[in-house]
């Protein structure tokens, strides 16, 4: 009885609000102005049932310009409202104090945008791929450039950032190929990580942060950015003692950079998609060399790592595709997550006994990697660790070995053989899965460690488990264990 009381009423009410909205005058508060390139109406991005849905009134095209009329003020133009639309103007009314992310993301054709005083916040991506756009979007309420927001504008050619930006946040102009200058306001306070990553052909500086000679942005002694037009072989400045946070990332250019010997510090992703450098001097001083730092760096051969440094942290050499050599000296202690992941030449790398902890997939997917000895120091290998291995025929693991983690040696295919040590209480679900060469594993502990049904699947078809003599109902009888029953063998580890 309610559902039925509800459907005669919605009707009822809906008519109410519609005569009081068609009623309504329709201010400049209420309207947006546009042109497109076809001369037909633009598609907007609407969720059904949105308060937007219900506010719109009409969207018209009559005697060459774009008409939609909402029924109450417009306050917000909503995220991805206008995404790919045609337009090529459009003039916000004064109602409105906000873009949201990518509200005009890839209008192509989209050159002129009128937007009021009273808007606080662009949004990111609000402008990214509006190629016909030649200067940014602004008013003089807005302080921050969000991230991603003119992301390959390639019409951006010569930049003023106007007095009143306090904040370029991460990638705001990436990619824009035919930028070549930057103007910054003594406003500006903070530029988040690369903001102007892979705009090549980026001449100059002037303004906050930059050089004397417009060719790098710094802080104090902290490398900020640099131009990197033409730019192949980079000297680091001898003012400078701190590559900052994504300062050379995506200076697909550069073949060599040179550090001298006071620089201390590189920051997270500093050099991050380096493409083309093939060679870097890291100097004995350098005490920290940040997260992702030389992640997608596809041309580096050898690197020396300095011996006043402690962790190598997640991501630091992640698909350094042409990696061969690595020397890690006595002074690590962590390798944090996919340090090395895919660095698929690496064959010559060896793990210092000062090391106690090696992170997730660390190793991962380093096809070349034939013999990998483990230190006494390590009590976990973690998850993916070494998955993806396709070269490693032998592994060698300590005694105080604890726990080998999930999927920590997966599809190593090569592997034929391995010793698990007798401290080891679990091995994860799909951990030597699909190692299709492994014939034999040797488990040293008489107490069956905790595996899963999947722990050795998809392993070699004449796969054969030692354990110590005497134990070998005990393993049968184990869950886990008791899906290999046939392969279970007693043998004396001696004998191994």
């Amino acid at each position: 009885m309610k559902r039925l009381l509800i459907i005669i009423a919605l009707p009822l009410i809906l008519a109410s609000c519609w005569k009081e909205w068609t009623e309504s005058d329709t201010p400049s508060k209420h309207v947006i102005y546009y042109t497109t390139s076809d001369g037909e109406v633009a598609h907007l991005h609407m969720q059904p049932l949105s308060a937007l849905y219900f506010n719109l009134f009409s969207n018209t095209y009559e005697n060459g310009i774009g008409t939609i009329t909402f029924r109450r003020d417009i306050t917000a133009i909503y995220d991805d409202m206008f995404e790919y639309a045609r337009l090529t103007s459009v003039t916000l009314p004064e109602s409105v104090t906000s873009i949201g992310d990518g509200a005009f993301r890839s209008c192509d054709k989209l050159a002129l945008v009128t937007i009021p005083d009273g808007v606080s916040h662009i949004g990111s991506h609000a402008f990214s791929c509006c190629n016909s756009l030649t200067d940014i979007i602004t008013s003089p309420n807005i302080t921050t450039i969000e991230e991603y927001t003119y992301v390959r504008c390639m019409r951006l050619t010569e930049l003023t950032i106007p007095e009143g930006i306090t904040t370029i946040n991460g990638h705001a102009f990436e990619d824009c190929y035919n930028l070549k200058s930057i103007t910054l306001p003594e406003s500006l306070t903070t530029l988040r990580e690369a903001p102007f990553s892979g705009c090549d052909n980026l001449e100059a500086f002037s303004g906050k942060f930059a050089s004397d000679d417009g060719k790098y942005l710094h802080s104090a002694s902290t490398l900020l950015a640099i131009a990197p037009a033409d730019v192949t072989e980079y000297s680091i400045p001898e003012s400078i003692t701190e590559i900052g946070d994504y300062a050379l990332s995506g200076c697909k250019n550069i073949t060599c950079i040179t550090l001298h010997g006071d620089v201390t510090a590189i920051g997270e992703g500093a050099f991050y998609g380096c493409e083309s450098l093939a060679s870097i001097n890291l100097p004995q001083g350098i005490t920290r060399l940040g997260t992702e730092a030389f992640s997608e760096c596809h041309n580096i051969k050898d690197i020396v790592i300095p011996s006043n440094i402690c962790t190598i942290e997640a991501l630091t050499f992640f698909n350094c595709h042409s990696l061969k050599r690595v020397t890690i000296p006595e002074s690590i202690k962590s390798i944090e997550n996919n340090a090395f992941s895919g660095c698929a030449y690496l064959t010559d790398i060896t793990i210092p006994k000062s090391v106690i902890a090696i992170g997730s997939g660390a190793f991962s997917n380093c096809h070349s990697i034939k013999d990998i000895i483990i230190p006494e120091s390590i009590t976990k290998i973690d998850e993916y660790t070494f998955q993806g291995c396709q070269s490693l025929e032998s592994i060698t693991l300590p005694s105080s070995l604890r726990t080998i983690g999930y999927k920590a040696f997966f599809y190593c295919r090569a592997l034929r053989e391995v010793t698990i040590p007798e401290g080891v209480t679990t091995i994860g679900d799909s951990a030597f899965a699909h190692c299709e060469w492994l014939e034999a594993v040797h488990c040293t502990s008489t107490t069956p460690p905790t595996i899963s049904d999947n722990t050795f699947s998809e392993c070699a078809k004449g796969l054969t488990i030692y354990v110590p003599v005497g134990c070998g109902q005990n393993y049968k009888s184990t869950k886990g264990w008791s899906n290999y029953a046939d392969a279970i063998v007693e043998r004396n580890p001696s004998a191994n």
